[in-house]
C-alpha cells in the first residue's frame, strides 16, 4: 500500500470514527446525559474531515 492509499485510508477512518461520536452523542442525549460540547467537535471534526478528504482527492492527481 503506498503512502498516498494509506492517507486515503487513514481520512475515512477518521471521518468513520466522528460519525459513530456524533451517533454516540446522540444516543446519550437520549438516554438524557447530553454532551454538547463533545457532539459540537465530533461534528466540526466530521466536516473538517470530509473538506480535508475533497482536497486530498483533488490533490491527489498531482502527487507523484
Amino acid at each position: 500500500m503506498s503512502l498516498k492509499h494509506f492517507h486515503l485510508f487513514f481520512i475515512v477512518c477518521s471521518i468513520a470514527l466522528m460519525v459513530f461520536l456524533l451517533t454516540w452523542t446522540r444516543a446519550q442525549a437520549a438516554a438524557g446525559q447530553p454532551w454538547p460540547g463533545f457532539a459540537a467537535a465530533a461534528w466540526v471534526g466530521a466536516v473538517a474531515s470530509v473538506a480535508y478528504l475533497a482536497w486530498f482527492v483533488r490533490r491527489y492527481q498531482t502527487l507523484r
